[in-house]
């Protein structure tokens, strides 16, 4: 970190993003970096998270990609946070929970998708009807057992969380 001291902040990655992990740097295609600010338990948390393409170094106001938003989550779920109460953008949380992303323990998909789509889904899940719990280990180490959700209204009215994405 660096203290430009006029409230302005810089940083330098340990590595190099370039061409790093043999995944080709694209610098034309947006890119996202997200900070988690925890200063004391009486201060809430802090999810900031920065959509830019790095060729004109200009923020992404829509990368095509926010499927959901924060207000639609809360509109439910009254203020939902994770992990401690410290993680709560779905822009942040969907930066770890990728296409790639399982639970080690249970070696279920913590793609976000995927794994909100089970989460709302729990006892409609053919696995669970078969008997097969749906859980994610989460913060330290605390189980979490969908298999017995029940969403409160039909699955397939996709426009509740899907607003605006014409799905449905």
């Amino acid at each position: 970190w660096t203290d430009k001291q006029n409230g302005v902040y810089t940083y330098t990655f340990a590595k190099s993003v370039k061409g790093d992990a043999g995944i080709p740097y694209d610098g034309s295609l947006p890119h996202r970096v997200g900070l988690e600010i925890r200063l004391s338990p009486a201060i809430p948390s802090n999810n900031a998270v920065y959509t830019f393409t790095p060729a004109t170094n200009l923020p992404v106001n829509e990368s095509g990609r926010e499927i959901v938003d924060n207000d639609t989550c809360n509109a439910c779920h009254d203020n939902l946070s994770f992990h401690g109460g410290a993680r709560f953008d779905l822009q942040y949380c969907a930066m770890c929970h990728e296409s790639y992303s399982f639970d080690a323990q249970s070696g279920n998909s913590i793609d976000l998708k995927v794994m909100i789509h089970k989460i709302h889904s729990g006892a409609d899940l053919p696995s669970v009807q078969e008997g097969h719990p749906y859980y994610i280990i989460g913060f330290r180490d605390s189980v979490h057992d969908y298999s017995n959700v029940v969403l409160p209204q039909d699955i397939r009215n996709c426009v509740n969380c899907h607003a605006g994405s014409g799905t449905g």
